[in-house]
């Protein structure tokens, strides 16, 4: 069988971000750090890092990152298992190196082509092109492992680019001017606005109001009806059942 990697929880980022109950960083990460990102993020790396140099994700020289999405395409190779995973944001292909050789029947793969996936990744540079290689991929069954795993992305990378929550020390709102403030509960129009177009980009395809109402810190249905309000005012369009995206 193969050695699959358990979905990751904030505790398993070990050596990156990990966040207190308030959303606040307690460490940032480094070089050795294992980065949750989406793949959109991934190809932007990839596309602004030299193969030469050292590959850089939000400034931080990054060796390892965790993935999650959709296997569209998967091929067999003598050595390896070549993945094209798609998480809704962008596509790569994942190197997943088997563990025997192609006649043992310890080295099938147990995920197949449409299954959902996450795993930890290492960052190669080889014959001037970033590698992306895998030791092992576990299947997603809980579709909320998927949209934790954006949250988590989207977190991070707030929390690297110097977003700052808007909520005082002991629960006092404080003023704030940035527009990525994602993790104060705050109900008002403008503020589920910012959530909303701060999402929109990790989910192009539109996102959905569970995830909306998560990061809010409302219920679903309250998270409706002010999306309902955004819609009125011009801001907001529903793309898809439950899916949002900002048009404004």
């Amino acid at each position: 069988m193969l050695n699959l990697f358990c979905y990751l929880t904030n505790s398993d980022y070990d050596g990156g971000f990990t966040f207190d109950s308030q959303g606040g960083s307690q460490k940032p990460a480094n070089s050795g750090s294992v980065i949750p990102v989406t793949l959109k993020q991934l190809n932007d790396a990839f596309n602004n890092s030299p193969p030469a140099g050292a590959l850089q994700i939000d400034g931080v020289p990054s060796q390892h990152v965790a993935l999650c999405g959709k296997i569209i395409l998967l091929e067999s190779k003598p050595s390896f298992f070549m993945l094209t995973v798609d998480d809704g944001t962008g596509s790569t292909d994942v190197r997943l190196f088997r563990k025997g050789t192609e006649d043992d029947e310890n080295s099938e793969l147990t995920v197949k082509e449409g299954d959902y996936i996450s795993c930890v990744a290492a960052l190669k540079s080889f014959n001037n092109k970033w590698m992306v290689n895998s030791s092992g991929v576990a299947a997603v069954t809980d579709f909320n492992h998927v949209i934790f795993h954006q949250m988590q992305s989207l977190q991070t990378h707030l929390k690297a680019t110097g977003a700052k929550p808007s909520g005082g020390a002991d629960g006092v709102k404080s003023e704030s001017k940035s527009g990525a403030d994602l993790f104060v509960a705050d109900n008002s129009n403008d503020a589920l606005f910012e959530i909303v177009r701060e999402l929109t980009v990790m989910c192009p395809d539109g996102v959905p109001t569970e995830q909306i109402a998560s990061v809010a810190k409302m219920s679903v249905d309250e998270s409706r009806d002010k999306l309902q309000e955004l819609i009125t005012e011009g801001r907001v369009m529903e793309c898809m059942d439950n899916h949002y995206m900002c048009i404004a």
